[in-house]
Order: structure tokens, then C-alpha cells, then sequence
């Protein structure tokens, strides 16, 4: 691209902002064909300018829902059993033996 071709084109460019402004656009595309592989895609837009809304007073807030309830605790389990209170001793073992 020579820089006749670049002026050129930045002159098209702001003629198309031109435009944009004067006829209260809110965006311009263009496609500028200069040769069979080469061509120039322009899009110029800006925002559309915004609504200011009021903010919405308390009163129109849908009420608020009350949290869930809460789970009850798990059932307590029953106390154990006191340990024993004599030591274990050993208890005599009888060994059976077979008939002959």
C-alpha cells in the first residue's frame, strides 16, 4: 500500500464519520474494492447514547425469603457401660479329649 493509497483511505475513514455524525448513525459499514485481491472493509460505529433510569426505591424489592430451616442434630447415641471394675484373670481352659 502506497502512502498516496493510505491518505486516501484515512480520508475516507473520517468522511465516513462525517456521515456517521451527521445523520445520527449509530454505525457505517463500507467495502472499498480497490483491485480483483484488494479491498478495503471499514465499519465505523459508536455507542448509542445510554438511558439513565432511576434507580428503583425499596419499596418495589420483592420481600425477602426467610432461610431454610435449620436440620435437628443427629440423635445422641446411648452412654457406654462402665468399664469393668476387677482385672480379667485368666480362666482355666479344659481341654476335651477324644474317646479311644
Amino acid at each position: 500500500m502506497t502512502n498516496k493509497t493510505h491518505d486516501a483511505d484515512v480520508a475516507f475513514i473520517k468522511a465516513l464519520a462525517e456521515l456517521l455524525n451527521e445523520n445520527d448513525l449509530t454505525e457505517l459499514q463500507v467495502k472499498r474494492d480497490y483491485a480483483e485481491d484488494d479491498s478495503l472493509n471499514v465499519r465505523v460505529s459508536r455507542k448509542p447514547p445510554q438511558q439513565v433510569m432511576a434507580a428503583p426505591s425499596n419499596s418495589t424489592k420483592p420481600p425477602r425469603r426467610p432461610p431454610p430451616p435449620r436440620r435437628p442434630p443427629p440423635p445422641r447415641r446411648p452412654p457406654l457401660p462402665p468399664p469393668l471394675l476387677r482385672p480379667l484373670l485368666p480362666t482355666p481352659i479344659r481341654l476335651i479329649t477324644p474317646a479311644p
